[in-house]
């Protein structure tokens, strides 16, 4: 029932929508990508807005909520490709 409801969504954006949405996508997952950590998979909580890591006393901080989010940004990932 929701995938045939996405699919009617979808088949309802324009060419141009459909390439931001893509693309808003595809930045989505590299922050939590780019933003987790190698060794542990903690996702940290912010970055700075140049996509470097951020700079302040808080930039080791991750949580559990910003890792959930990477795990489940990691499973759309392999299922897009």
């Amino acid at each position: 029932m929701l995938a045939a409801s996405l699919s009617s969504t979808a088949s309802r954006l324009s060419k141009s929508q459909d390439k931001f949405l893509e693309d808003l996508s595809h930045r989505a997952f590299l922050y939590f990508w780019e933003q987790s950590d190698p060794g542990t998979g903690l996702v940290r909580d912010r970055a700075s807005a140049n996509g470097g890591r951020e700079s302040s006393d808080f930039a080791n901080v991750a949580s559990i909520a910003a890792t959930g989010f990477g795990l489940t940004a990691l499973c759309i990932g392999a299922e897009r490709g």
